[in-house]
């Protein structure tokens, strides 16, 4: 399986100046300060592209927007926190199911990702029923049981502010709230970085202005078995 891989560089300049002016105020540390934002910069760039892949390279995808996993548009058709009692009891019934017929009865998920707005909602009673645990306890509970009975056993609900619906029309073609089932596991996908973050030495051609570079590579997030991911958009 071939994917592309991207390079990344920034430089980083100071001069005699610059420390001098720092140094005066005796409380700032001008090239930790240049060092932790630029370093603050890949972070946060590694994780968007992990999430939504490039914007350079289109080839290069990310965990929300590959084109090979199947959306599912009608399991999921409002958000989990203002869904009845009904509809929230069809959605816990049907969900891992349609997963499971996703990857052909090959594998059972361990993840469900959901937009972080839905997610913060779920502090509300499961149901009448069950007014003394959260839905998001309830999910749990009833998610964990049933996929322990594949073997899988670190099951977990997780939040992610890149699945709300602003952020998805805002960085992919797609304008809907998204939610994934996923089986997280290096076979199936993981966040390829060849080079991770690395910084030359500082150098200086005329001893006043003095630089270096941070370099890496990276490559969005692989997905080697697609069906084993499950988008859920409404």
């Amino acid at each position: 399986m071939r994917f592309p891989i991207l390079n990344w560089a920034v430089k980083s300049v100071y001069s005699v100046f610059d420390v001098q002016q720092a140094f005066a105020s005796m409380n700032f540390d001008l090239i930790e300060q240049i060092a932790l934002s630029r370093k603050k910069m890949w972070d946060l760039g590694i994780q968007k592209v992990t999430m939504y892949g490039s914007k350079v390279n289109t080839n290069v995808t990310g965990l929300i927007n590959n084109a090979n996993v199947t959306i599912n548009s009608t399991a999921i058709t409002k958000s989990i926190s203002s869904m009845t009692d009904a509809e929230f009891q069809t959605l816990v019934s049907g969900l891992l199911g349609a997963f499971y017929a996703n990857t052909n009865s090959t594998a059972m998920c361990n993840r469900f990702y959901i937009p972080s707005a839905d997610y913060l909602g779920l502090g509300k009673s499961a149901s009448a029923t069950f007014p003394t645990i959260t839905r998001l306890e309830y999910l749990e509970n009833v998610f964990k049981g049933l996929v322990a009975g594949y073997g899988v056993n670190d099951f977990r609900i997780l939040p992610l502010a890149y699945l709300d619906k602003a952020q998805m029309n805002a960085n992919t073609s797609y304008n809907v709230n998204r939610y994934i089932l996923a089986n997280k596991n290096p076979d199936t996908m993981y966040a390829s970085i060849p080079v991770d973050f690395t910084v030359t030495q500082f150098g200086t051609a005329d001893n006043f202005n003095f630089y270096n570079t941070a370099y890496g590579q990276y490559a969005g997030c692989v997905v080697l078995r697609p069906q084993e991911l499950l988008y859920l958009d409404y």
